[in-house]
């Protein structure tokens, strides 16, 4: 899986895939001729520990490379520095790119845009079989790195254009009994703020489609779906201030904290009786401000 980037005018290309009995990598080539037909092998800049890797994406975002590779599991990157004249990329920072399931989210690749955005945009597999289609592509994430050196991902503002009819609520306490929200298709955006006190975790509640309730928990540490725990890496520094959550008929798309951390699922849902809940299970819990919109399509 060629990818192509410039330095210093040059072109460069890495490719992943693993030496010969050893972990993953990246291999490093440089273009001899502007039409690409001629290249020179480097060397490999940077192993990781995995068996392999697939779709190395590597690109700066501002003075730092970022490299990109899916390894055959969830999706993971570093942050650091690159030497090219030695071949050698330094790690400075280390983390998943989604925290949903394995393959749930898979091969991102990126674009910049002409006013200098790097976006990135994943494969969703995971839908069921014999549907006549597989696999969808998800939001459009803008990519940049904070104070931390942790790469955070938002939805591109674009997506501000699918949104309809607004539903606003404030001051929401989520007390012994879960808020239950008016939704009437799986096709929306929602945004919860919290008040000063943020909160340790948040959860929603619908009906899948075969009318059984389906939980979604999430917490600065663990994500919940359903009987599945994930492992939030990078943990959520500190607590829950903000979630933006995207349900696209059989695909939900979480951003947590501006960013700090992703999540996506493929779930199918009852879409004639939703029956949409948000809960906590910590104490005095209050949604500052609740914005849901209904979802338009992207092709009207």
């Amino acid at each position: 899986d060629p990818y192509l980037f410039r330095e210093n005018g040059e072109v460069y290309m890495v490719i992943g895939g693993h030496p010969r009995g050893e972990k993953g990598s990246i291999m490093l080539y440089e273009a001899l001729i502007p039409e690409l037909t001629e290249w020179r092998y480097l060397g490999l800049p940077f192993s990781g520990e995995e068996g392999n890797w697939e779709c190395p994406n590597f690109f700066k975002v501002g003075d730092k490379y970022v490299l990109i590779y899916s390894p055959h599991g969830q999706v993971e990157y570093y942050v650091g520095d690159l030497d090219i004249k030695n071949v050698k990329f330094t790690p400075e920072t280390h983390g998943v790119i989604d925290n949903g399931a394995d393959w749930n989210y898979y091969a991102p690749n990126t674009l910049q845009m002409d006013d200098g955005r790097r976006i990135l945009f994943g494969w969703i597999p995971g839908f069921k079989k014999e549907q006549g289609w597989q696999g969808a592509i998800s939001l459009p994430r803008d990519l940049s790195i904070n104070e931390k050196g942790r790469l955070i991902q938002e939805p591109v503002a674009e997506l501000a254009k699918l949104r309809g009819d607004l539903q606003q609520k404030t001051n929401i306490g989520l007390n012994a009994e879960p808020f239950q929200i008016e939704v009437d298709k799986p096709q929306f955006e929602m945004i919860l703020e919290f008040d000063g006190n943020r909160t340790e975790n948040i959860g929603f509640q619908f009906n899948e489609e075969s009318g059984n309730p389906y939980k979604i928990l999430l917490s600065s540490g663990v994500f919940i779906f359903g009987e599945e725990k994930i492992i939030v890496d990078p943990e959520i520094g500190g607590k829950i201030k903000k979630v933006q959550f995207f349900f696209d008929r059989t695909v939900i798309e979480i951003f947590i904290n501006d960013g700090e951390a992703c999540a996506t699922k493929v779930i199918y849902p009852d879409k004639e009786n939703l029956n949409f809940e948000i809960f906590s299970t910590d104490k005095n819990v209050v949604i500052k401000d609740l914005k849901l919109w209904e979802m338009k399509s992207i092709w009207k």
